[in-house]
């Protein structure tokens, strides 16, 4: 009896563990989506106001692939209001078959 009490408390635990496996895995990747899109939006932010990857009749931008993932982004001129640009950018990634995005949004004047 002690014995197949044991072995259902070890299998419970091997349960768990895969578990915590995984989510730590899918934490990685969101992580590292969530880094690259705030290196890319950098990038974007400290160009001029008027650089080619900012222009609107551009847009959409993308995907551009780093590492794992797939980088694009819209340009909306004039939103909010006149003299500013609304920058979308989405960072995509695939896990165990799933796809995955993140996207952030800035404000260039």
């Amino acid at each position: 009896i002690a014995v197949s009490i044991f072995a259902v408390g070890l299998l419970a635990v091997a349960m768990m563990l895969d578990t915590a496996i995984q989510y730590n895995s899918s934490a990685r990747f969101i992580t590292e989506a969530t880094e690259i899109a705030h290196s890319q939006m950098e990038k974007l932010m400290s160009s001029p106001y008027d650089d080619a990857n900012l222009d609107e009749a551009s847009s959409p931008y993308g995907p551009n692939p780093i590492a794992n993932y797939n980088v694009s982004w819209t340009v909306r001129e004039n939103v909010p209001m006149s003299a500013m640009k609304t920058i979308s950018l989405t960072v995509t990634w695939n896990i165990r078959g799933e796809n995955k995005s993140l996207t952030i949004n800035s404000l260039k004047q």
